[in-house]
């Protein structure tokens, strides 16, 4: 209604801190109770998608309550760590694992896509991101990933205004991509000292 008062900042600051306690209790649960879910790649992927799934509902259902959405939200991170445990598990979980940097990055785009969060989506879309990087990685063209995902941000802030309708899907999913851009950037700044380092390593004679 329009007459009905916000509840002050700090309480829905509790109500937020609330619901990932909650979501924890229940990662708890399923991590001694359930332990077997985790050892088995197929319980893995069933278990993480169905908390995909609930997680969806609950945002699209409550995503105005807060103590719901950041219910919501812990599930959906916890469905995705127990769908990549499948995903990884099953195809394998080296850097040139090309199948399941695959099916991450096309799973993580269409979280990014169909959840009603604008946090759930800024999250999948950097997710996707990164997993793209790792997905050219597998073809030992990771140098191309930063570029192209650039040539698509940049896009997308151009036409932002293109699509009013479609705002707070599009806003987040950039910022995603951004964001991506910039842990790209800091990580191979911080990686670079370690590859010079290999490097002289392997200069030098034995």
């Amino acid at each position: 209604p329009a007459g009905e008062l916000e509840s002050p900042w700090y309480v829905r600051l509790m109500l937020g801190v609330a619901g990932w306690i909650a979501a924890l209790f229940l990662l708890g649960f399923i991590a001694a109770g359930l332990a077997w879910i985790i050892r088995s790649e197929q319980a893995s992927l069933f278990t993480g998608l169905s908390m995909l799934g609930l997680a969806w509902w609950l945002l699209g259902k409550f995503g105005k309550q807060d103590f719901m959405s950041q219910f919501a939200l812990a599930v959906s991170f916890a469905g995705q760590v127990l769908f990549a445990v499948g995903v990884f598990g099953w195809f394998g979980v080296e850097l040139q694992s090309t199948t399941s940097w695959i099916i991450m990055t096309l799973t993580q785009a269409m979280l990014a896509l169909v959840m009603p969060n604008t946090i759930h989506r800024l999250w999948s879309a950097m997710a996707a991101s990164i997993s793209f990087y790792m997905l050219l990685h597998s073809f030992q063209l990771a140098a191309l990933a930063p570029a192209i995902i650039l040539v698509i941000s940049a896009w997308v802030w151009l036409h932002e205004f293109s699509f009013p309708r479609h705002g707070s899907l599009i806003r987040p999913m950039a910022y995603g991509l951004l964001l991506a851009l910039v842990l790209m950037d800091v990580a191979g700044g911080a990686l670079q000292p370690l590859a010079e380092m290999n490097v002289v390593l392997r200069a030098q004679p034995l």
